[in-house]
């Protein structure tokens, strides 16, 4: 993994944002981005119905994603708001771009990036799982199954813990499997996701970087 290229600006709240595929790379060099969500040019409002953002399905409704208006050194970005039954969105990419883990003959990397990523207040989850709320899909509509989804509760899924958050990540629909390094409430950061799809089965690998340096996320 060499670098992150995929531009994605954000402020989130706990709740499943999923797009079908988003950056192809090699195992060696570096792919095209596929898709780049700069929310500065959208209208504030609503995201869905702008720039081919949709409503994943028709049951979960509350509390649609919001682009919201720059503040400070945070550019024009988007909130989600993890309530019960909290909307859900996706945008789907042309299938040259899409993901797909399942087809190829050699090693390749797919990568998302969520840039300016704060938590305004983590949701106390009461299992301590938390909660689900970035994924890819190579399925059309944003439906499951999803692969690479990114997780977030209260650090280590203790509920009066309200200044502290930890991260969470599922391969493939099984039980996310959370870090160990607690990060901060209104603190802004840069994560990179990277799913290697290797040929053969139940052999890839998903990894999460925190405010990567340099030309690997990895440093």
């Amino acid at each position: 993994m060499n670098k992150p290229t995929n531009k994605i600006r954000k402020n989130l709240l706990p709740v499943l944002l999923a797009v079908a595929g988003l950056l192809a790379g090699g195992s060696v060099s570096f792919g095209a981005v596929a898709f780049d969500a700069d929310f500065s040019t959208y209208t504030l409002g609503t995201l869905n119905t702008q720039n081919s953002w949709a409503q994943i399905g028709t049951t979960a409704t509350a509390s649609p994603i919001q682009v919201i208006a720059a503040s400070g050194v945070v550019p024009q970005s988007i909130r989600v708001t993890g309530v019960a039954s909290a909307a859900q969105s996706y945008r789907d990419l042309p299938s040259a771009s899409r993901f797909d883990p399942t087809t190829g003959t050699e090693a390749k990397t797919f990568y998302y990036v969520l840039e300016n990523f704060k938590v305004i207040a983590a949701m106390n989850s009461t299992t301590s799982t938390g909660q689900g709320f970035f994924a890819l899909t190579g399925t059309i509509g944003g439906a499951s199954p999803t692969s690479a989804r990114l997780f977030l509760r209260r650090f280590g899924g203790i509920t009066t813990d309200t200044t502290r958050f930890d991260l969470g990540l599922s391969a493939s629909g099984a039980t996310a499997v959370y870090g160990t390094t607690p990060l901060t409430v209104g603190s802004s950061y840069k994560i990179v996701v990277a799913y290697t799809a290797n040929p053969g089965l139940a052999n890839d690998v998903v990894k999460v970087y925190v405010n990567p340096v340099g030309l690997n996320p990895a440093t």
